[in-house]
């Protein structure tokens, strides 16, 4: 634990500092009428070139990483879509990708992040937006209609260190009031 921006906080600097979360039936995404991943995070380093660090992860249904390649350095966050789970489609996730950090920010204090993503619609397509301390940073848009759950354990920090994690380095920071809603909690404005 370390200081939060509320109180106290999850401190994560190497491979052995995450939190497991089990399965519960109740954890599900398909008859979502939109998913947002939110959480207040400072980070205390941001990974070496060619690494990803990751905050977030439940298998085939969501992820938030951190990743610096030879194109800069990046923020994402991604749900999977049920129909390109059951293709095995080799990218089965709708992601949020932004360049990070923003011009003139400190990522060594706290910031609020929330990623949303609602599904398709009829002809509505649906939308993927990133917002970092309330403001709108990125806002695409997606044909996906259902959102894939799965039963695996929901990692907060770092997910355990094995030979597949080449290419990735333990997340460095704190994370604070993390949150899953089966809803979209935040819009952009019209």
């Amino acid at each position: 634990l370390c200081r939060g921006k509320f109180k106290q906080a999850y401190k994560f600097d190497d491979w052995k500092c995450r939190i497991e979360i089990p399965h519960k039936p109740g954890f599900d995404f398909k008859n979502a009428k939109g998913v947002t991943i939110e959480f207040w995070m400072k980070l205390y380093n941001m990974p070496r070139y060619c690494f990803t660090a990751i905050m977030l992860k439940k298998q085939q249904m969501l992820g938030t990483y951190i990743f610096y390649n030879q194109r800069g350095k990046y923020l994402s966050g991604s749900v999977a879509s049920e129909s390109r789970v059951k293709s095995k489609h080799k990218h089965s996730s709708i992601y949020i990708e932004t360049p990070y950090p923003p011009k003139d920010f400190d990522y060594g204090k706290w910031h609020h992040y929330a990623y949303v993503f609602t599904p398709k619609v009829d002809q509505k397509p649906g939308e993927q937006l990133l917002f970092i301390d309330g403001k709108l940073i990125t806002k695409r848009k997606h044909h996906e209609t259902v959102f894939n759950s799965s039963d695996a354990v929901l990692l907060i920090g770092n997910s355990q260190k094995s030979a597949s994690h080449r290419g990735t380095r333990p997340f460095s920071g704190a994370l604070d009031e993390i949150r899953i809603s089966t809803v979209p909690r935040y819009e952009a404005k019209k």
